[in-house]
């Protein structure tokens, strides 16, 4: 004898029977679950019986453009000045920060300073030193050391000289 599913209540209600043979479920899916298919503006069909199914008025959906935008600025800051130290490792002086990170791990790619036993692990070198403050870190401290070098150019213009 075939393994039968119990229903809850909800599913009775949908299937029309209080147990599902377990062989049986796809086809009873199928006979009563609506599959959602475009025919034509504001009408949707079942993807199983495409032409003799019966036409459904789609749910009106808010359009995205109705709501108001929000003013948003760039989620990445835009360029900004880095440090000479960090200038000197990823060769530019202005750089969106993603780029930066981008630019850090070719460097450190470049100059093999991964650990190769844990390739979390960066080994500093003298160049890479100066912007990290120390000899080993792990990818997941690089971010917080690169902030210390990576200045938005109006901070820049505002500090006393």
């Amino acid at each position: 004898m075939p393994e039968q599913i119990a229903l809850d209540e909800k599913l009775e209600e949908i299937f029309g029977r209080k147990t599902l043979e377990m062989s049986n479920i796809e086809k009873c899916l199928v006979e009563n679950v609506l599959i959602i298919v475009p025919k034509c503006k504001g009408t949707t069909v079942s993807a199983e019986k495409h032409g003799n199914s019966k036409e459904r008025p789609s749910k009106k959906r808010k359009s995205k453009d109705s709501a108001p935008k929000k003013a948003r600025g760039n989620l990445f800051g835009g360029e900004m000045q880095l440090s000479e130290a960090l200038a000197e490792v990823v060769g530019e002086s202005r750089l969106v920060r993603t780029q930066v990170v981008k630019k850090i791990w070719d460097y450190i790619k470049k100059e093999n300073l991964q650990n190769p036993s844990n390739k979390r692990e960066i080994i500093c070198d003298e160049k890479l030193r100066k912007v990290m403050g120390k000899a080993k870190l792990t990818m997941f401290e690089m971010n917080r050391q690169l902030s210390g070098h990576i200045f938005k150019i109006d901070e820049l213009s505002l500090s006393p000289s």
